[in-house]
């Protein structure tokens, strides 16, 4: 089968978002915008465009709905975050009409690499054969679209695993593309085959814990499989790993490598939960190894994994407010603060009250406490906070601040109204 060559330009990688420009070749001009990609070409009469955009359009509706490519801007962690909110920039799809104007242009600008670890740039350039995408042209688009999309979603990225897991489910996972037709596919799956034979298999564990530095093919493999296991055997336990990664990054406020390990323990933690134990999500994985080895239809995991959408929340805050009197100079507060980590840190828990519709006055604390690593939820009871007596209507903000040993640094709010009797 003739191969059709793909890459991602990799280019020094800037300090703030991660990204770098990635030059659109002079002269050519936007054929086409369809969602966040914008479609570039030296020559806007593109005689095969309606066949390919048919094929595109069904990938670019696989990835919206896995990697949620519709966000705008990410801003994690809100107040006090010491990391900046950044929008989320276009995706632009370069074509070149073959495969020696590509070539041409990564000469002049710079040699492609897309296997270093971290965001991907914005731009993925594709050269066509005869004039069209070829299937295998498809798997690489699709493998290369869904890592920028990955890290459009997610202000510090999937982990590794996810990211190169996914990426290589959708290149197989496209209508464009069969898999048993696919050199890729097979060439996997053969290895997946002969390091199974050999009784040399890397732990699961291990490939979920790399930070993607010295990522091996098996690595890649083993990804690969349990991405397939999870979109194939249990869809809605993937929505959930995914609302779980969004919520706990979307919490953090400081402390940026501790964040992106706590990302990786995090979905770890969370898929060993809804398997039972690592050892039952390693029999899952090993189980749906030996079905893709076999080829041909796959039987279906004999216990289903359970559901972690409790924990998709990421951080949850309770609490009740309350003036038992008309003429009481104080509220009574009582809460709790449940996680979804097992992870030890300090919490301090902030309080602050308003009139309704009003700025709220400075935080006081009202708990200091520590998360342990069973999870058990942190509470208050009972804290009594001044209240203007003229006051006939307030509000209540209470802040938690959580610091994970060894981890990042996370934060949430609840604001409630606070009861008052007629005054």
């Amino acid at each position: 089968m003739r191969r059709i060559a793909c890459a991602v330009l990799a280019l020094s990688f800037g300090a703030s978002a991660g990204r770098a420009e990635s030059p659109i070749p002079a002269g050519f001009v936007k054929v086409e915008t369809n969602g966040p990609v914008q479609i570039h070409m030296a020559n806007a009469k593109w005689t095969s465009k309606t066949e390919f955009m048919i094929k595109f359009n069904d990938l670019q509706k696989s990835l919206n709905e896995f990697w949620n490519a519709d966000v705008k801007s990410l801003e994690p962690g809100g107040a006090n975050s010491r990391f900046e909110a950044r929008g989320v920039p276009k995706i632009d799809l370069v074509l070149f009409d073959n495969e020696a104007e590509r070539d041409d242009f990564f000469m002049k600008a710079g040699t492609p690499d897309f296997s270093r670890p971290g965001p991907p740039p914005d731009t993925v350039y594709l050269a066509l054969i005869d004039g069209k995408v070829t299937k295998p042209g498809l798997e690489i688009l699709a493998r290369m679209l869904s890592r920028v999309y990955a890290w459009h979603g997610l202000y510090f990225g999937p982990p590794a695993w996810l990211d190169r897991g996914m990426a290589e489910y959708f290149a197989f996972a496209n209508k464009g593309v069969k898999p048993g037709e696919s050199d890729e596919y097979l060439a996997m799956v053969e290895r997946l085959h002969e390091v199974q034979t050999r009784g040399a298999e890397k732990p699961l564990a291990e490939t979920m814990a790399s930070t993607g530095e010295n990522w091996s093919k098996e690595d890649n493999d083993n990804a690969w499989c349990l991405c397939h296991l999870l979109m194939t055997e249990c869809k809605s336990l993937s929505t959930e790993l995914w609302l779980i990664l969004s919520a706990q990054q979307g919490s953090a406020i400081d402390r940026r490598e501790g964040v992106i390990n706590d990302s990786r323990r995090l979905v770890k933690y969370q898929l060993e939960r809804a398997f039972g134990s690592a050892e039952a999500l390693q029999s899952g994985w090993d189980w749906h190894r030996d079905q893709l080895v076999k080829g041909g239809a796959i039987a279906r995991l004999k216990k289903a994994p359970g559901s972690v959408r409790d924990a998709a929340g990421f951080l949850t805050i309770g609490f009740t407010a309350v003036v038992k009197s008309a003429n009481s100079t104080s509220l009574e507060t009582s809460g709790w603060f449940a996680y979804s980590g097992p992870w030890p840190g300090p919490i301090t828990v902030l309080a602050a009250i308003s009139e309704k519709g009003k700025d709220f006055g400075g935080d006081v604390e009202i708990s200091g406490d520590r998360s342990d690593k069973q999870g058990t939820p942190a509470k208050w009871k009972e804290k009594r906070i001044p209240v203007p007596v003229s006051w006939w209507t307030a509000q209540m903000r209470v802040t938690v601040r959580w610091e994970v040993d060894g981890g990042g640094v996370y934060q949430a709010s609840s604001v409630k109204p606070v009861s008052i009797p007629n005054r």
